[in-house]
């Protein structure tokens, strides 16, 4: 598979079309597909695919990479069309593009990972100084195990609530079963880190 992957990632960097064989979903072989393709990636059960538009139909279509039994480059340079429209997965990788092709449609990916995001406002007071504090918790994947939980972040010195693109420090490297729990939990920590660090000041003094 690894060539199919390399001839596949040279025919999107040059616009070419490809030829095809694949297996159907009953087994028996298709020959001779002339296919367009315009993206090349993971999907989110991390299965290599490649998406673009099959010539003859016009139709844009995926395939899984474990069912190309052969891949010929062809000669033939193509544009996307304008009518091309993907629709992406949350988790989903894209490798190479076509030059140009720009029309991936991820504004529902997004709203969805923005569900994932929460965060939750504090106040401590140390020798009469107000710190406002902000934990907030995000659904991640581990990437060994590739178990899925919430993990807690920290911010300080911030004026308004974190979004799921603010920075914060790793309050702890623990999956948390809901996001919630992750929130509860953060504070606390992040609480107790805070009043160490003011102690330990004192002692340097």
């Amino acid at each position: 598979m690894n060539e199919i992957y390399e001839r596949l990632n040279t025919a999107i960097s040059k616009n070419k079309a490809i030829i095809l064989t694949v297996k159907n979903g009953l087994g028996s072989e298709i020959k001779e597909l002339k296919f367009y393709p315009y993206i090349l990636g993971d999907d989110s059960f991390q299965f290599a695919f490649v998406w673009g538009q099959l010539q003859e139909s016009k139709l844009f279509y995926k395939f899984n990479l474990q069912n190309i039994i052969e891949l010929k480059i062809s000669q033939e340079v193509f544009n996307y069309s304008n009518n091309a429209c993907y629709q992406y997965a949350l988790e989903e990788e894209h490798y190479n593009t076509i030059s140009g092709f720009d029309n991936i449609f991820i504004l529902e990916a997004q709203k969805s990972h923005s569900k994932e995001f929460k965060s939750k406002k504090f106040i401590m007071t140390l020798n009469a100084k107000s710190i406002v504090c902000y934990v907030g918790a995000t659904l991640e994947k581990n990437k060994i195990s590739s178990e899925k939980g919430y993990i807690a972040y920290g911010y300080t010195n911030i004026d308004e609530a974190p979004t799921p693109k603010t920075k914060g420090k790793l309050i702890i490297d623990t999956l948390f079963t809901s996001i919630d729990e992750a929130l509860k939990q953060g504070e606390k920590i992040m609480k107790d880190q805070i009043k160490q660090s003011v102690n330990k000041n004192k002692i340097k003094k």
